[in-house]
């Protein structure tokens, strides 16, 4: 079973102050674990603030306390002892101002990303944890009435997101004996699945429509892939946040092995999402192009414009990704 470090739980009961935090374009483990870990340290006693400076996504709305996640500190930096940083392997997108984190006397890392390294004053990484709720659950069992209903329901919703409803290879046996304990505690897996897997605006379900009409499928490799610009955005009249869940769509194919999704942010930004299926591992790609994630679902963010970026990634994957029928044994996208 995964056990939280020492210095962990000391550093969480010593001090009273706390700033949560997790990454940028967050979704249902960022915002479920950082919301959960704040209400468990409130139920504790202790004073916290749920920072995203990139707000929270539709599909978590239905959350509890939701509205007390902010997209900027309201108490000064000085009144800050630690802030935790929950589901981020990359320093540079923690959706937190720069100035606060480097005010602060002690930083923590809690992260389950494969390509997260040591960045804090803390840091407790595990990659075979199935999410980061799982691990601050973990730790909530661990601090006498931190595991509220409230808490137990935001943990729930971080587990769910990243094991995709456990339909993943990460869900575990400690994955399913975790989220069990979470509903014994007051989650509701039926409503937690409709809001972050079914429900979606009338906006999002017409770019889905334009992605899948413009979806390019490899026969020789298994890569499918798509690529949405600002034109189908403003067609559709939809957000970079209604492409949530669009890359699986890409992905599930019969017979893919790889799945890619660009998009065309409104600054110029690139936004690339990556899905696989084994033995292919898309987080070494990811980072060869700064960014990272899992084995079979990773990420990044490149400069445009969007045809060169769509060249760059999907030449690099046709480089690791043999044909089928090619003898040659390459190990996939590295």
């Amino acid at each position: 079973m995964i056990a939280p470090p020492d210095e962990l739980l000391a550093c969480l009961q010593t001090y009273e102050r706390f700033l949560i935090t997790a990454h940028r374009s967050p979704e249902g483990d960022a915002i479920g674990a950082s919301l959960g870990l704040a209400l468990g340290l409130r139920a504790a006693g202790k004073l916290c603030e749920t920072v995203n400076t990139d707000g929270v996504p539709a599909m978590c709305r239905f959350l509890p306390c939701v509205d007390s996640v902010l997209t900027a500190p309201k108490r000064d930096d000085h009144e800050v002892a630690v802030i935790v940083d929950v589901d981020n392997a990359n320093p540079a997108r923690v959706a937190a101002p720069p100035e606060s984190i480097d005010r602060c006397p002690v930083t923590v890392v809690i992260d389950h990303h494969a390509s997260s390294r040591p960045s804090a004053s803390i840091n407790w990484i595990v990659p075979t944890a199935c999410a980061a709720g799982e691990l601050v659950y973990r730790v909530l069992e661990r601090l006498p009435g931190s595991l509220t209903a409230d808490a137990a329901r935001c943990l729930y919703a971080a587990i769910a997101t990243d094991t995709g409803a456990f339909r993943y290879r990460n869900t575990s046996a400690d994955a399913l004996r975790v989220a069990a304990e979470l509903v014994a505690l007051g989650a509701d897996p039926s409503a937690t699945a409709r809001h972050l897997f079914d429900e979606r605006s009338l906006s999002s379900r017409k770019l889905l429509g334009l992605a899948l009409q413009k979806m390019e499928w490899e026969e020789s490799t298994g890569l499918s892939w798509c690529a949405l610009t600002r034109e189908d955005f403003e067609r559709s009249h939809a957000t970079d946040e209604d492409t949530e869940g669009i890359v699986n769509f890409i992905h599930g194919i019969e017979g893919a092995r790889l799945g890619v999704l660009f998009r065309e942010s409104a600054d110029g930004e690139i936004r690339v999402s990556l899905r696989a299926t084994p033995p292919v591992d898309v987080s070494t790609l990811a980072q060869r192009f700064g960014g990272g994630g899992h084995a079979l679902a990773a990420g990044c963010r490149q400069p445009g414009p969007l045809a060169a970026v769509r060249e760059r990634v999907l030449s690099a994957i046709r480089e690791g990704l043999p044909n089928r029928e090619s003898p040659e044994r390459r190990p996939p996208c590295s």
